[in-house]
């Protein structure tokens, strides 16, 4: 009886340490995952840029049937400023200021003038460049990427376009004397441009970047241009223009957090 009662005692004693034992995991907290980084090193950017500028449809024109050719050549584009500010990891606003400056050949003008009038020498020559302005606001499709981020623009702003003066004599062949004078002064105009455009930026390091972008704008005017004639009598006439340019420029600027 004696023996019975100590084996009750015995196993109520052995299922009372394993009921004791706590056998659960650790209760110590799981470390957080890191967050990923963000690949495109920061929110916004600035630069600035420097390249060619390339003139299309009227203003590259050198066709004297055409009233409106303004016998542009390739020039060069300095986009001062160029910043945009993202609101997420993929869009942003931003603005772009730029300038484009064209050489002409107006001289090719008085060539047809010669065809014609056989016994005048006529000439002709812009007294300055043409120069395109724009100071646009910027829509940002961003594509980020460790090493280069793709940047989409639609723009929509202010643009001002410079026209040259432009000049024009004629000499009699035989004798030189002085008997035909054409003068357009220079004009200036303000108007609505818009224009798109597209720049790839390579990461040197995490706060700089170079960059090459390319950019199409667009503006119609309407110019009205003092004609003097035989260096007195003078009038006025309006000219309903479109400037179209396409530029490729390479720059560097930083990424801001």
């Amino acid at each position: 009886m004696r023996r019975s009662l100590g084996i009750v005692v015995l196993v109520c004693a052995m299922m009372d340490v394993v009921v004791g034992q706590d056998f659960g995991l650790p209760r110590n907290p799981t470390p957080a995952v890191p967050k990923a980084v963000d690949p495109s090193f920061g929110d916004a950017f600035i630069g600035s840029s420097v390249g060619i500028a390339m003139p299309m449809g009227d203003l590259a024109s050198k066709d004297y049937r055409n009233y409106f050719s303004g016998y542009a050549n390739n020039g060069y584009v300095i986009n001062f400023i160029n910043f945009h500010q993202k609101f997420n990891n993929n869009f942003g606003l931003g603005v772009n200021w730029s300038r484009s400056q064209f050489s002409s050949e107006f001289g090719l003008l008085a060539d047809e003038y010669n065809n014609q009038f056989r016994d005048i020498d006529f000439s002709a020559e812009a007294s300055s460049d043409w120069v395109l302005h724009g100071a646009l606001a910027n829509f940002v499709v961003n594509v980020p990427h460790k090493l280069v981020d793709i940047d989409v623009r639609v723009s929509a702003g202010l643009g001002r376009a410079v026209r040259p003066e432009i000049i024009m004599e004629g000499y009699e062949r035989t004798t030189g004397f002085f008997v035909y004078s054409w003068q357009q002064k220079e004009t200036i105009v303000n108007d609505f441009m818009w224009g798109f455009g597209v720049k790839a930026r390579l990461h040197v390091t995490k706060s700089f970047d170079v960059f090459l972008q390319s950019d199409f704008q667009r503006m119609k005017s309407t110019f009205e241009i003092e004609n003097v004639y035989v260096l007195s009598f003078s009038d006025f006439e309006e000219i309903t223009q479109n400037f179209e340019t396409l530029s490729l420029a390479v720059g560097v600027g930083f990424v801001l957090d």
